[in-house]
């Protein structure tokens, strides 16, 4: 916790034990978390590697972590997450790139500060999409990525390929969208309990959210 009443979640504590069962508590830290091209099936790769047993449990320890308190590990984590069932050499090493990325950033987590902005009060929602892979199969579908914020403070974030072949961008981003208004509506209608519940001014009836999307088409159709 900070003078300013604002707070920190970390977990350090995970980190460290996730180092430690994947061997790399002493290896060499990254700058980011993931390579610019997508992962991909990696088709003919190469299957056998030291601690392919490991994956797995490796990855379900980062999928904990990404959805407590680090979502700037969501894009990859959920890209190795993807090929658990049949791990390959290249896989391991996107795996890799993202525990060298924790061991540089193993002291960060959310920084929670108080808002007193009213313009900026209440849920605010950030989404986009992407196509994944034009040239492999197995990520033609566009990828979701969204962001919710209370107060300017995340409270919940994803980052997912779409369960439908979009087959336009306005498509793909009208899609992003509406798999992120099924996150927002409900969490606003649980803030409006809350605050009932406890006495509180009904921010519902006085606060807007806002849902940022950069697709012209997808707002026009929205509308």
């Amino acid at each position: 916790k900070f003078e300013d009443g604002s707070f920190e979640i970390l977990q350090t504590g995970l980190i460290e034990r996730i180092l430690q069962a994947s061997g790399m508590i002493d290896c060499n830290p990254s700058k980011t978390p993931a390579a610019k091209l997508p992962l991909g099936s990696d088709v003919g790769g190469n299957k056998h590697f030291e601690g392919k047993e490991k994956y797995s449990s490796i990855v379900g320890m980062l999928l904990y972590l990404a959805g407590h308190s680090r979502p700037d590990i969501s894009f990859a984590v959920h890209q190795v997450a993807r090929f658990t069932h049949n791990p390959t050499r290249k896989h391991q090493t996107a795996l890799k790139t993202i525990l060298r990325y924790l061991k540089g950033t193993r002291d960060k987590g959310l920084v929670f500060r108080p808002n007193d902005d009213e313009e900026n009060s209440g849920l605010h929602a950030y989404c986009d999409d992407e196509v994944e892979s034009k040239d492999d199969p197995i990520s033609v579908k566009s990828r979701t990525g969204f962001v919710i914020r209370l107060d300017n403070c995340p409270v919940v974030w994803k980052s997912k390929l779409q369960s439908l072949i979009a087959l336009s961008t306005l498509e793909s981003e009208y899609i992003a969208l509406s798999q992120c208004m099924r996150e927002l509506i409900p969490l606003r209608r649980v803030l409006s309990d809350i605050t009932n519940a406890f006495g509180l001014e009904d921010v519902s009836a006085h606060a807007h959210s806002t849902v940022f999307e950069d697709n012209n088409g997808a707002l026009q159709l929205a509308n």
